[in-house]
């Protein structure tokens, strides 16, 4: 199984204006992420409460998350006869300015698992 992982800082500001979450998993493969917030599960409305292939979250206001950390990990499985490629564009918007990142790993062969990881902190 391989990993790619993501760290990053995302400045919020006092605001009450919601910072929205956006994850993508390209070239039509399957995932499931699971999301800690603040060290607190964040449920979602997949399998043992997973978010599944792709999928849009409100994480709260810019004052709420002040401080936070967000963990997310998503465990990608190579699906796709005409590609082994996997990727996971993450995108934050709402805060102080949008960010948007994708990661790329190649499986080695149909049916490997590539696992995500990030790790994204919050501050003003």
């Amino acid at each position: 199984m391989k990993t790619n992982s993501l760290v990053h800082f995302y400045k919020v500001n006092d605001s009450d204006h919601p910072v929205k979450l956006e994850v993508e998993v390209g070239h039509g493969q399957n995932s499931n992420s699971k999301i800690l917030l603040n060290h607190l599960p964040v449920p979602g409305p997949g399998p043992e409460g997973s978010f599944v292939r792709s999928f849009e979250l409100i994480l709260g206001t810019n004052k709420e998350l002040q401080g936070e950390e967000l963990l997310m990990t998503t465990v990608v499985h190579d699906i796709m006869e005409n590609t082994n490629m996997t990727s996971l564009t993450i995108s934050l918007t709402g805060g102080v300015k949008p960010y948007t990142k994708t990661l790329e790993h190649s499986a080695s062969k149909k049916g490997e698992v590539v696992t995500y990881s990030a790790n994204i902190e919050f501050f003003k």
